[in-house]
């Protein structure tokens, strides 16, 4: 990983092993790059509640429409879902830095 990714699935932290790391960086990365007006990351504060989604970038709040929340829910909750000690999904944040 290039940067501090932490993941916390109903706040409890799931310990990330490099790979799992750098492929939650990257998708999240992926996603805020497609984004219009959105300025490199250089930190990530993304949370998903089962109705909601808030994305801050740089510390600067990126509203997200429904089509847009839908598709990172269904990514970001699918890919966590893999991960060992994940069961079912009510709430989840992603904090990346560095």
């Amino acid at each position: 990983m290039s940067r501090q990714v932490s993941l916390s699935v109903n706040n409890e932290p799931i310990r990330l092993e490099f790979f799992a790391g750098n492929l939650i960086e990257n998708v999240v990365g992926g996603i805020i790059a497609t984004l219009e007006g959105v300025e490199e990351p250089k930190e990530v504060e993304l949370v998903i509640n089962q109705d909601t989604v808030s994305l801050s970038v740089n510390e600067a709040q990126v509203p997200t429409n429904a089509f847009v929340s839908k598709v990172m829910t269904s990514t970001i909750f699918a890919l966590a879902s893999c991960l060992k000690g994940v069961g079912q999904i009510e709430d989840l944040r992603i904090d990346i830095k560095g």
